[in-house]
């Protein structure tokens, strides 16, 4: 069962425990964190697991860009989000983080699964440890020390936010499948959006899908900064768990228990 344990504020900082990866004054994590992830230079101890995992390729024509660029925008998402949590005094979600980073870097050789997998765990965290409202306040300082998006800002926030995760390879393709009515005005978002996505790189956790990046993409784009929340639709997913029909509202950021994850529908 989930934990019931959730923080909605910041907390004052722990004492210093041995027995956790809390950083130490002074040093920088989450670019330490990016760096390993890029590099593939993380720690592993002696016997452990150096066989390569089930992922899929970020690209199936086998471009080496891609994957990159896939690697590149989730260790700077998850720096960011690392980054928000620690200014947020959060440090059961922090210390929860670098153990998983840790725990996957012992089992992961391979950079790009490293890198979905550091992002399944800070979802994981900020849903397990966070409240909704905390998870919206952290994804939205998070999504503030993210780059300006190179788009204009005119752009509708839900359709450049998939695009952008459709360029790094985090989904193969999605489609805008909402009603019959007019489309939102260009930049303002007024009704949810509804979508099919195919092939998400992020596979589904104790009953639950990490829609952290779509949050963190959708508020860079959104004119008023606004905190997206993510459900997916019951009986529109595959039992693999990479193709789905979900429900964006960027005005119900506690939509599904918060922004950073969604629930798998009954069925699916």
């Amino acid at each position: 069962s989930r934990s019931t344990g959730r923080d909605d504020g910041a907390r004052a900082p722990a004492p210093d425990d041995p027995e956790t990866f809390a950083p130490d004054d002074g040093e920088e994590p989450p670019d330490e964190l990016s760096d390993r992830i890029v590099d593939g230079t993380a720690h592993r101890r002696a016997g452990g697991d150096e066989g390569s995992t089930d992922r899929r390729p970020a690209d199936e024509a086998g471009g080496r860009g891609r994957a990159r660029d896939r690697v590149e925008f989730c260790h700077a998402a998850a720096a960011a989000t690392f980054e928000a949590l620690s200014a947020g005094g959060h440090d059961r979600a922090e210390s929860a983080v670098m153990d998983a980073y840790f725990s996957h870097a012992e089992r992961v050789s391979d950079p790009d699964d490293l890198c979905l997998c550091l992002l399944e765990a800070m979802a994981a965290a900020l849903d397990r440890h966070l409240g909704p409202t905390a998870q919206a306040a952290v994804v939205a300082d998070a999504a503030e020390r993210l780059p300006d998006p190179p788009e204009p800002s005119a752009a509708d926030p839900v359709d450049a936010a998939f695009d952008r995760l459709a360029a790094v390879g985090l989904v193969e393709g999605y489609e805008r499948v909402d009603g019959a009515g007019p489309p939102p005005r260009a930049g303002t978002p007024d009704d949810d959006a509804t979508l099919r996505i195919s092939g998400y790189a992020l596979s589904p956790t104790d009953g639950r899908v990490a829609t952290l990046p779509a949050a963190l993409e959708v508020c860079r784009r959104d004119p008023r900064g606004r905190i997206a929340g993510t459900a997916l639709l019951a009986a529109a997913g595959d039992s693999a768990g990479s193709d789905w029909w979900v429900r964006v509202d960027p005005q119900a950021p506690s939509l599904d228990g918060g922004p950073s994850t969604a629930s798998v529908p009954a069925g699916n």
